[in-house]
């Protein structure tokens, strides 16, 4: 699992030609409403390891949550990020990667405020943020990848 820097998280799903390796992130959850998270992402390697590379990239993400019952109000918001991401292979099929970089973040608060845009990663504490900026906290993110091949 992996997050964009300024919003969706989930489940991470990599298609890896060598020089370029594109990613797909879905998130799902249900409960006190439904929480809906994509996200893809384009990384150009520029330079590689014996067992690690180097990439520069960035992608376009979309949270959409829908309430239930008092609060119902429906939100979609909009992420845009540009970053760079290390991937060290620990066995030939499974990386630990790390991205940094800047994540933008356009809020459609329709729970009673302004539209808001924002500039960074997750409000503390690592929650995504949903409608309302809040403080940032630093701008990276991390994970495991398998890769079948």
């Amino acid at each position: 699992a992996e997050g964009f820097l300024a919003g969706p998280q989930g489940g991470v799903f990599v298609w890896d030609t060598g020089q370029l390796h594109i990613d797909g992130i879905l998130g799902f959850q249900s409960g006190n409403g439904t929480l809906i998270q994509l996200g893809g992402r384009v990384y150009y390697t520029i330079h590689r390891g014996q067992s690690s590379d180097f990439s520069l990239g960035g992608g376009l993400g979309l949270l959409n949550a829908d309430g239930e019952g008092a609060n119902s109000e429906s939100v979609t918001n909009f992420y845009l990020e540009a970053g760079a991401k290390i991937r060290a292979f620990v066995t030939s099929n499974v990386a630990l990667q790390a991205t940094v970089g800047l994540g933008l973040a356009f809020l459609d608060n329709d729970l009673g405020g302004d539209d808001t845009f924002g500039l960074g990663s997750r409000q503390s504490g690592g929650s995504t943020v949903i409608g309302d900026v809040g403080s940032v906290g630093p701008v990276a993110s991390w994970g495991i990848v398998y890769y079948f091949r």
